[in-house]
């Protein structure tokens, strides 16, 4: 979830917030939960991954004042819906490329306050041995291959990565991609513990032209993670 607004210098700053595990709550009070949440952050920006069925049914209601909307993932599927979406009260251009490469991301293009903005909300498959040793590092390739396509923008790439951002697919993911991770205490899984004993596997990564102004947890929603909550201005050249 992202939310651009004034800094105090003027500038105008990103405020980014990664919510991961999003089919987890039940149906029941799902909807109003959501948009006081929501209504906390006044964010014009949202990105959520892994969107299961409950949420996905009451969309228009989570995302009450969110018309500007990407979408990718399994609409309709026996094994549930696991959607990846980027809602924004600012003008979407479009998505970002996408292709048949095993990645559960979405990409868009937001026209905001700073310009445009390459956002990206992403899912990494767990790591070996629950999947194959090398499906996480085939998804990075696949996720750096969908970046080199786009255009030059300021890029920001949030979600569940299933890896502290100094292990092996975070280290790939800075030295393939350029890009920046935030701050990675408190944890963010699982949102049973205190986020002082979890672990960081959600990440909020940025590319050189942003700077980091602030990196903290989010109240609970309901998913087994915590929601991210960083903010962003223009790097200085």
């Amino acid at each position: 979830m992202s939310l651009l607004k004034p800094a105090s210098n003027a500038a105008a700053s990103l405020v980014l917030i990664g919510l991961s595990g999003f089919g987890v709550a039940g149906l029941s009070g799902i909807g109003h939960r959501w948009v006081d949440i929501l209504a906390q952050f006044t964010a014009p920006i949202v990105v959520l991954v892994e969107v299961g069925d409950a949420p996905s049914d009451r969309l228009d209601e989570v995302l009450a004042g969110y018309p500007n909307r990407a979408v990718m993932g399994r609409i309709e599927d026996p094994s549930g819906r696991a959607l990846s979406i980027v809602a924004s009260r600012y003008p979407i251009q479009g998505k970002l490329p996408s292709f048949r490469d095993d990645l559960a991301a979405i990409g868009a293009v937001v026209e905001t306050p700073i310009g445009a903005v390459n956002v990206f909300g992403v899912h990494l498959t767990r790591p070996w041995p629950y999947q194959y040793q090398w499906g996480q590092i085939n998804q990075v390739m696949a996720l750096t291959a969908r970046r080199e396509k786009a255009a030059p923008h300021p890029t920001i790439v949030a979600g569940d990565f299933n890896s502290v951002s100094s292990a092996r697919i975070g280290r790939q993911i800075q030295s393939d991609m350029n890009l920046s991770p935030a701050p990675g205490f408190p944890g963010t899984w699982p949102s049973r513990l205190p986020a002082f004993a979890g672990i960081t596997i959600d990440q909020v990564y940025r590319s050189p032209d942003l700077a980091l102004i602030s990196r903290r947890i989010g109240e609970p929603t309901g998913s087994d993670h915590y929601p991210v909550v960083t903010e962003f201005t223009r790097a200085k050249p």
